[in-house]
């Protein structure tokens, strides 16, 4: 997978504000290039982590990746038009949160939550590899900064929830952001005050609005064509399992599909629904494994069951063992 030219000087913008490259250096990163100043460049995804890795090494600073996200612009995707060019805040993160497939591929996506006591904007990596501590770190930096950027001002949201465990340099996450920040989470999230989401975009701007988005449904539309159902519904499962809602009644229609459609594409597939949730779950599961700060009981929350039993009787039928016994090694 290759990042974007956007994405990619993002980066770079970042390396070199820190001083850890120099401006329009050229620098071998494992098997690639990464080309920094050069319009047009794509960047293999590997590379760039190749490249985050060894200035982890050579800079020494674990808050690196927050750093560099401080020093994020925007870059001028289509996506990130129709949000600069919408009314209010509450509008350019709806609009990125359905265009988001656009500019990320399939690899991550956004979600817009709103209720009574405020707004939360959720980010979920769906590509296990990139679903790392850096990553997630610099990218929610930026997206503060692209709320930032839309309003005018320096917006401080009520806190910033992660989903991996507190790192030693849990102090500069505060720091940076302004605003408390939580670990060991259900997701990764900026919690946004109720005011926030009515605060004027300053460069809204209707008619190129207009034009823009009769462009991003059009893209959208082939994107979806070109993407395989299971595959979608395996992203959406990741990003919503912990809510519990998973069975295909709930699911479907959250999918733009009734029950039957959603049931016949999958079939076209060779797959049942039950197959892609059970997949999903037992990988999802692997994942939280790793971490050794969860325990069973909130594993299994995350996992979408309600009960542990049910958990158990799962994690049984995947591994052929307990999940104690699984953590121990028997």
């Amino acid at each position: 997978m290759a990042a974007t030219p956007e994405y990619s000087q993002g980066n770079v913008d970042g390396f070199a504000a820190l001083g850890a490259i120099g401006p329009g250096d050229v620098r071998e990163v494992g098997a690639g290039y990464l080309v920094a100043g050069l319009p047009g460049v794509t960047v293999r995804q590997d590379d760039l982590k190749r490249l985050w890795a060894r200035l982890r090494r050579t800079v020494g600073d674990p808050a690196l990746a927050l750093r560099i996200g401080q020093h994020y612009r925007p870059p001028m995707q289509i996506v990130h038009c129709l949000a600069f060019w919408s009314a209010t805040l509450g509008e350019a993160l709806q609009r990125i949160a359905r265009y988001w497939p656009l500019a990320a591929k399939c690899a991550s996506e956004c979600t817009l939550v709103e209720d009574p006591q405020g707004a939360r904007w959720r980010y979920h990596v769906l590509e296990r590899r990139f679903n790392r501590r850096d990553w997630i770190a610099y990218r929610m930096v930026t997206w503060q900064r692209l709320c930032a950027a839309l309003v005018g001002y320096d917006l401080t949201p009520v806190e910033v929830r992660f989903a991996f465990s507190a790192p030693p340099h849990r102090h500069e996450f505060g720091r940076i952001f302004g605003a408390p920040a939580v670990f060991r989470a259900a997701h990764h999230e900026l919690v946004l005050s109720p005011a926030a989401l009515g605060l004027p975009v300053v460069e809204r701007n209707p008619d190129l609005l207009r034009h823009a988005v009769a462009i991003a449904e059009e893209l959208l539309l082939r994107h979806q064509r070109g993407t395989a159902v299971a595959e979608h519904l395996r992203g959406f499962l990741r990003a919503h399992l912990a809510e519990g809602q998973v069975g295909i009644k709930h699911v479907a229609p959250r999918l733009g599909m009734s029950v039957r459609t959603l049931q016949r594409r999958l079939l076209d597939e060779g797959l049942t629904y039950h197959q892609v949730l059970d997949g999903v779950r037992r990988q999802r599961c692997l994942e939280h494994l790793g971490n050794d700060g969860l325990t069973f009981v909130e594993i299994a929350g995350r996992l979408g069951y309600s009960r542990l039993a049910s958990f158990h009787r799962a994690f049984r039928r995947w591994f052929g063992r307990t999940p104690a016994q699984f953590r121990r090694g028997d």
